[in-house]
């Protein structure tokens, strides 16, 4: 604006009274110019009602923000003292000039030009003629959005100088290492969070250092790892660089045992106290005996239920969870009472099994869940046959499932009662007792 507009004497305004609704509202407009009768106000994504505000908790609605920003749109033709003044809305945050600038870089366009192509659009669009001036100059930029002088002073303390080149990016700035010569462009964010790391930025001076700190790293750790294998009467034989590891061949000094490994590997095994050599019959061995005393675990919790494991001989596996310790996935269980075999993820029906109220770990031999439901029925089937010939009826069928999704059952009455059949949920059943609706009706007007 100082480029463009030179004598607007811009300032920031807060006044009362521009709210017909709420007098008493201070309305706040970024910049207004009352020699060039201009009001501008540099929005946000958080004037926009259809952007999500993510994260963000703002003392004033979002809708209460869209009708103070409707009210300043509307100043122009008001009767308060901005009538006749253009409007401008700028939505132009931060973020949107750094990716407009690289666009306009990659495309090989001046970004300044971009930039200030933009601006003019939104002018444009509130009606308002920008004066056709020269682009102002990386530097002219660079100190309106910036404190120039303190960023410099800033960055000598970390030995660096302030290079504003051909393009800063806003928010970006161009800096060349004191020590070394080495320029590259950084954020005064990024050169702050160095600074407070004990380093100043620059590549090159941090390269030297921290190659030298791998080659002293290196050192101490391969005296590490001899001294490991020292103790453990290991030698080591032959070594390969290159690839992303280490690769040594080790010699047991007690058997003459030899084995190619990666470094790294053999020395976390050896601080661990785990074998090298026969590395895979021991661990077989280890995770054998261990998921014997967890299949033993399983059947322990099995029993009281009538159930058992199907598997005799358990077979370890590699897996192992986040704790590292071996992992069970999939078991065999069979039910004692009707011999079936299924396969089970054990700890999850484990826990089932025992929040299971219908269940009681009462030792009895246990039926899989379609036996239970065969076997319950055909009881319940039997119960009512002899029900229904306690009351002179007749079971039609085994049940069916009705409209209501219950299991409903059909009888038939022999007597001349007026209703031939009758049909019941097994509930209604065993709380009102079998009776036809003929004979009901008959019972009711009897007891009456």
């Amino acid at each position: 604006m100082a480029i463009y507009f030179p004598n607007g004497n811009w300032k920031k305004v807060r006044e009362k009274g521009l709210d017909e609704s709420n007098r008493e509202l201070r309305l706040e407009l970024d910049l207004v110019s009352d020699s060039y009768l201009i009001t501008i106000e540099c929005q946000s994504s958080l004037h926009d009602p259809n952007t999500p505000k993510l994260g963000f908790a703002a003392k004033t609605t979002i809708d209460e923000i869209a009708r103070r920003d409707q009210i300043k749109r509307k100043l122009g033709k008001s009767k308060s003292r901005f009538a006749g003044y253009s409007h401008v809305e700028i939505w132009f945050e931060l973020s949107a000039v750094r990716k407009l600038a690289r666009a306009a870089d990659r495309a090989g366009r001046n970004p300044i030009e971009a930039i200030v192509d933009e601006f003019k659009e939104f002018f444009a669009k509130a009606g308002v003629t920008v004066p056709d001036k020269p682009l102002p100059l990386a530097e002219q930029l660079f100190a309106a959005f910036s404190d120039r002088d303190r960023i410099r002073e800033e960055l000598a303390e970390l030995s660096l100088t302030l290079d504003p080149g051909a393009w800063l990016g806003l928010g970006s700035v161009s800096v060349a290492c004191d020590v070394c010569g080495h320029a590259w462009t950084s954020t005064m964010s990024q050169l702050r969070r160095g600074a407070s790391r004990g380093r100043n930025g620059c590549f090159e001076c941090w390269r030297g250092v921290h190659l030298g700190n791998v080659a002293q790293l290196n050192a101490d750790t391969w005296a590490a790892f001899k001294t490991l294998c020292d103790e453990n009467s290991i030698e080591i034989v032959a070594v390969a660089v290159g690839g992303s590891a280490d690769r040594v061949t080790l010699q047991n000094l007690v058997d003459g045992q030899i084995v190619d490994r990666d470094r790294h590997n053999a020395q976390d095994r050896l601080q661990r106290g785990l074998p090298i050599f026969n590395a895979h019959a021991e661990e077989y061995e280890k995770r054998r005996e261990k998921t014997k005393r967890k299949m033993l675990e399983y059947d322990q919790a099995l029993s009281p239920f009538g159930i058992k494991l199907a598997e005799t001989d358990p077979i370890p596996t590699s897996m192992r969870d986040e704790n590292g310790n071996i992992k069970t996935n999939l078991l065999k269980i069979r039910y004692l009472a009707c011999d079936h075999v299924l396969p089970v993820n054990i700890g999850t029906f484990i826990k089932r099994l025992e929040g299971h109220r219908s269940r009681k770990p009462d030792g009895k031999p246990a039926y899989c869940e379609e036996c239970q439901s065969a076997n319950v029925a055909l009881e319940r089937t039997k119960w009512l046959h002899d029900l229904a010939s306690m009351h002179g009826l007749e079971l039609v069928g085994e049940g069916y499932v009705g409209a209501d999704n219950k299991n409903r059952y059909r009888f038939r009455c022999p007597r001349d009662c007026g209703s031939e059949h009758y049909e019941a949920a097994f509930s209604n059943l065993t709380k009102r007792g079998i009776a036809c609706q003929g004979c009901r009706d008959w019972r009711n007007s009897v007891s009456s």
